[in-house]
Formats: structure tokens, sequence, C-alpha cells
């Protein structure tokens, strides 16, 4: 897992001296804004796939005992909102 500051305060707090974290942080806002629009077009079954792989980290097989689902379901569920998504730029 990827550590990211929440705040410009934070990033500044945690940079190295001499390094100006302010341009990182704010394409990462960016980026994140982007992502988050992405996620919002997707099927509400979708979002919750990602959300569950992304953000709560759990995986497949637990994903699908949730759902009622088996894990291939839960795969292709996650392979089709990826698409949807790559699709929508």
């Amino acid at each position: 897992m990827v550590y990211r500051p929440d705040s410009p305060m934070q990033a500044l707090m945690e940079a190295l001296p001499h390094n100006d974290p302010a341009d990182d942080w704010e394409s990462q806002h960016a980026v994140r804004e982007a992502v988050a629009d992405l996620i919002d077009t997707l099927e509400p079954i979708e979002q919750f796939v990602i959300h569950a792989i992304f953000f709560e980290r759990l995986s497949l097989r637990k994903i699908g005992r949730l759902m009622g689902r088996d894990k291939n379901f839960v795969a292709r569920t996650r392979d089709s909102a990826l698409e949807n998504m790559k699709g929508a730029n």
C-alpha cells in the first residue's frame, strides 16, 4: 500500500528538506478527483466491487462471500468496471 498525505499541510510537514511537495500534492489531488468521477459513472454493483477491492482491500473470495456469489463473478465484475472506466475517457 502506498502512503499519500491527505492535505498540502501534511505533505509539507512530511517533506524532506529543500523539497517542495506542493506540485506533487496538487497533481495527486487532480488524479484522485478524476478517478472518483469515473467511479461515479459505474453501475452500483461495479462501484461496490471497486470500492471493496481498492479501498477496503478485500479479496475476491471475501467480496464474493459478501455478495453471495463466487470469486469468478467478482473478477468479471472488476474487469468490466475497469474497462468501463478506461472507455469513459
